[in-house]
């Protein structure tokens, strides 16, 4: 019993100062996201990390941690999942991950749709915040706008055909003039036009 109750004692010291170095955190990366947030035109968001102390011990300590979150001036921040929309999640993962990367070097972070609901303005800062983090890290970034896909340093085309009975993905490297096709794609309705195309080279210079 009273090695059990020593190791209690010592796990009580250990959680309690894991509380303190959690809510030391939590303000700094609250006021690092809301930043990042801002520069993505989010001006009146807020963003919070909340840590609440708990009476039991659980697998990460004795403490529930969670993100909270509003993107309209005055507004109640709560729990991301009930508030933000695509865009706003969209611009939130980016922003959380994009710190999250500066502390532990991961060697690829992979951004999968990440231009869900972001408007045109909005996917540029995207482009230049992920151009920013390959400095790092390798990041894939799946996108079709043409704002974030001019900032890669590599360009592959994933299509998707149905030649045999089995429906294939096929993923081509592309060279200089297949980079400005694509890019040109994007920026056109249907028809690759030589306006896209010039618009096109502009973005990847």
């Amino acid at each position: 019993k009273e090695e059990v109750s020593g190791f209690r004692k010592q796990t009580a010291q250990l959680s309690a100062k894991l509380h303190s170095e959690r809510v030391r955190f939590a303000e700094v990366f609250s006021t690092e996201v809301k930043a990042i947030l801002q520069q993505l035109g989010m001006k009146n968001a807020l963003f919070f990390v909340e840590v609440t102390g708990l009476e039991e011990f659980n697998h990460s300590g004795r403490d529930r941690v969670e993100f909270l979150f509003t993107a309209n001036k005055g507004g109640t921040p709560e729990q991301i999942d009930k508030v933000a929309s695509g865009g706003e999640l969209s611009r939130l993962m980016l922003a959380v991950k994009s710190l999250i990367n500066q502390r532990n070097v991961l060697p690829t972070v992979v951004f999968d749709e990440i231009d869900a609901g972001v408007s045109g303005e909005i996917a540029g800062k995207v482009g230049t915040i992920l151009k920013k983090m390959s400095g790092n890290h390798q990041v894939l970034a799946i996108t079709h706008l043409p704002q974030i896909a001019s900032k890669a340093g590599y360009h592959y085309h994933v299509v998707k055909t149905e030649e045999t009975e089995t429906a294939l993905t096929k993923i081509e490297l592309l060279d200089n003039e297949g980079r400005v096709e694509a890019i040109a794609r994007m920026l056109s309705d249907e028809k690759v036009t030589e306006t896209s195309v010039k618009a096109a080279q502009e973005l990847l210079q």
